[in-house]
Parts: C-alpha cells; structure tokens; sequence
C-alpha cells in the first residue's frame, strides 16, 4: 500500500517534532493500550480454487476473530462444529449461483467499482440461501482470558459508534485477478449501504468492520472477477494490559534486543512482538519514539545502538533515511531542528503486505 509522499512528509515532520520533547522525557503509565495483530491472510476463491486446499460452500459459516490474551490474535473458519479451520487449508467460495449482472449499477453502489452491465459476484448479508456460502463475521470463540483483557472502546468510524469491547477488522492489502475489485457493506434500515471496504478507491485506514466479544454480524461481499483471492487483514482491540512501550520480548527491560526487533520489522505492519508499541499495527517511527522514551542509558547511547541495529538488517534506502531522521530528532531536542528541515530530508515510503498467507 503505497503512502502519499506529502502525507508521509507530514507524519514525519509532526513524529520528529514530537520526539524533541518524548525522548528527554519519561514514559506516562496508561490505563489501557491498544494490540494489533501481525497480517492474517483470509483466502476467497470466486468459481476458482486454490491448490490443496478444500472449499467452504454451501453453508452458514463465520469468520472467527480471536483476541487469544497477551497480545496474541487469531483468525479461522468457523464450521458449526469441531475446530476452527485454518485458511492454510480452506478457502470460502463463492459459486456461480451468486453471479449478478445488473443492467445499471445504482449511484449508491458505485464503490463495488463495476461497470454498467458486468458481472459482479456477491455473498448475502440478508439471508442463508441453500446453494452458497453464508458468511458471517463473529468474536464468539474469544477464550475467557482473551476477554477478560478486553477493555471497552469507541473507534468512533462505520459500524464501531459506542463503546464496547471491539475487535478491529482491518483491510491492509488484496491479491487477486487483474482489475478485481472487493467491498464489504452492510444494508441499514434506511436501504442504504454502509461501506466498511471497498478497494475501488484504494486501502486506507478507514476500512474497518468492528464485531463485539461474544457478537455475530452479516454483511454483504461483492468480488467484481472470478478468481483467486487472497485478502489481508489485521486485527486491533483495546486492552488492560499496560506493558512497558519498547519492552518487545516481555523480559522487562528496553535494551537492543527490543531495538533490533523494531529494526528488523521497521517499515512493516505487524505486532507487539515484532516493535508495534503504538497498537496502531505499523512499525514505524512512532514505535522508535515509543522505545526511545524508556531506553535505559546503561544500554549505551541509542543513536550507536540503532545504528548497529540497522547495520545488521538489510533495509530499503527510504527507510534508512528515516533511521536517520530519527537519529537527527534526538540529537536536536534543544528545538534547532524545524519542521521544513525534517520534511525536506523525508521521501516516498510504500508499507509492503505480507509476503505470503499468515494465520495466527
């Protein structure tokens, strides 16, 4: 997903700005801390299969999102019976009886990003037909300790208004046929969709859906190709936990092994583990931040440990040069360093999906 090179100058120039006064501070205990899942990969075969994999059609089944505990996330097929499957080896399927031509497109369903008179193929939010999938989206099988960290939250977009114990589902990226797109909406008591994703207009971080501990929802899926699909996704909660930020491998300390784990990942969306210490599911300069205010001096200077840090991991261009804004910020927090001088030394970044299809 590629990240305007304006916008990402302005994340930079404000996160640089933050971090003169972060950095010669202490970090602030929270009374909750959001956690996001590494990239789960959901698989969608639309009149196409994947290869040693087996189909899920012509039932009622769930999307299951998982906040384990301690950070830990998970997804599965829900079968109505037994364990959840795994997307290793499933895939849902949408079949030819939900092929749709509609001769006109109404204005309000532009999003699907299809044209007057094309076949589009679609999962039904309304109802359990007996010849398709049925799919819905459930948090039913969030164990109790997974729960019992789950902390009320508002996030405030699409179907997640009130405050409840959330789970996140995100869209961070698609592979799938030429020129295909995907949306997923719900229809309201108005007759209006709702649109939770929708590609035709790119991947942003407003496509989210959000479903409740212990709740079940159905929505509607278009797929506007026939083919494989293979979409990721990553989850979010809010949660009681309040781990010390930076402290990657839970051993209650921030030294450079927690830095090289954020080095290693810098520029990559994933979790705790991995140098997410902001919950916002992307390592990056914020995350750095986060650490650099709890960095033990004992530990030696963290310009030269990032710097060996980053020696160690081969790393686009782009990204060093943000190592390097980074470094400038905490060098400079007397203020000599201005926001035109940050920006000026930023370019273009694009956040690479996962490279091949995770479960958790």
């Amino acid at each position: 997903m590629r990240q305007a090179k304006n916008a990402n100058q302005l994340h930079v120039c404000v996160a640089a700005s933050l971090a003169l006064g972060l950095l010669a501070s202490s970090s602030t205990a929270r009374a909750d801390q959001m956690m996001a899942s590494k990239p789960i990969t959901i698989r969608f075969g639309v009149e196409a299969d994947f290869a040693s994999s087996n189909r899920v059609d012509q039932i009622h089944s769930d999307l299951e999102l998982l906040y384990n505990s301690a950070g830990t996330f998970g997804a599965g097929i829900d079968f109505n019976a037994g364990p959840l499957g795994s997307f290793a080896t499933n895939h849902y399927y949408v079949n030819a009886s939900r092929r749709f031509t509609p001769a006109t497109i109404p204005a309000q369903f532009a999003f699907w990003g299809a044209s007057n008179g094309q076949t589009v193929w679609t999962l039904s939010q309304a109802s359990s037909l007996p010849n398709a999938l049925w799919l819905g989206v459930a948090g039913e099988n969030i164990p109790a300790a997974g729960t019992a960290e789950m902390v009320d939250w508002s996030p405030g977009q699409n179907n997640g208004t009130a405050a409840a114990k959330w789970l996140e589902l995100s869209l961070v990226g698609v592979r799938g046929p030429a020129g295909a797109n995907v949306s997923l909406y719900q229809i309201l008591a108005n007759n209006q969709p709702s649109v939770y994703w929708a590609t035709s207009d790119g991947i942003a971080s407003n496509d989210a859906f959000y479903v409740q501990s212990g709740a079940h929802l159905h929505a509607w899926w278009v797929f506007t190709q026939p083919g494989t699909y293979e979409i990721d996704v990553q989850l979010r909660t809010n949660t009681n936990l309040n781990w010390l930020a930076g402290d990657a491998n839970r051993d209650g300390f921030v030294d450079r092994l927690d830095l090289n784990a954020l080095a290693q990942n810098f520029g990559t969306r994933n979790d705790w583990f991995a140098g997410d210490f902001t919950g916002d599911g992307l390592v990056d300069l914020q995350d750095f931040f986060a650490l650099g205010a709890n960095w033990n001096p004992a530990n030696g200077s963290l310009a030269a440990a990032w710097a060996d840090a980053r020696a160690s991991v081969p790393e686009p261009a782009t990204i060093a040069s943000l190592g390097t804004m980074a470094l400038v910020a905490l060098r400079r927090r007397s203020g000599a360093t201005t926001c035109t001088q940050v920006v000026e030394r930023s370019t273009e970044t694009v956040r690479p999906g996962p490279s091949t299809p995770t479960t958790t």
